[in-house]
């Protein structure tokens, strides 16, 4: 298993604490706005441990200036860099390879601002998130004639409590 996210330490910290659960995993610094480093990321990964049978998606931003009265528009394009350009890039790069197999999984995480409008979250951040629902179940239908496998995809966003 191969891990990635932009901050090193932490992901230096949990790939310790799987290898002490037993896991082998490795981990591969990554900031997934940048498309090139998403592609450059997913070649080394192929090269290393063959194509990519799971893929999850889970990297997520926001800001304090999120609202439409202190909002910077290099902060929306950061928070949309991530929540959703860095889906797309990260599910184009692996694709291809999993449709040439048959049992493969791809696993979006969303929030419970991407299911329903939350005050607290801001502009992009929900809006980021509301558009991994339908990005997830449009995976699965983009198959190329004559292939018959697609990816199972689920996009996860956690429930409001009430």
């Amino acid at each position: 298993m191969v891990i990635s996210g932009r901050r090193e330490v932490e992901l230096g910290l949990t790939v310790q604490e799987l290898t002490a659960h037993g896991l082998k995993v490795s981990a591969l610094p990554l900031d997934v706005p940048d498309a090139a480093a998403v592609g450059d990321a997913s070649r080394q990964i192929e090269d290393t441990l063959g194509t990519v049978s799971v893929l999850v998606c889970s990297a997520g931003k926001n800001m304090p200036k999120r609202f439409w009265n202190d909002l910077a528009l290099d902060g929306y394009r950061q928070i949309v860099g991530v929540n959703l350009h860095g889906v797309v890039y990260c599910v184009y790069t692996v694709l291809q390879g999993m449709r040439a197999q048959r049992d493969v999984l791809i696993v979006i995480m969303s929030s419970w601002a991407g299911r329903e409008f939350l005050p607290i979250a801001g502009m992009a951040y929900g809006g980021s998130k509301t558009v991994l629902s339908p990005l997830t179940e449009s995976i699965p239908t983009s198959r190329k004639a004559g292939t018959a496998y697609a990816p199972r995809c689920s996009c996860l966003a956690n429930l409001r409590r009430r």
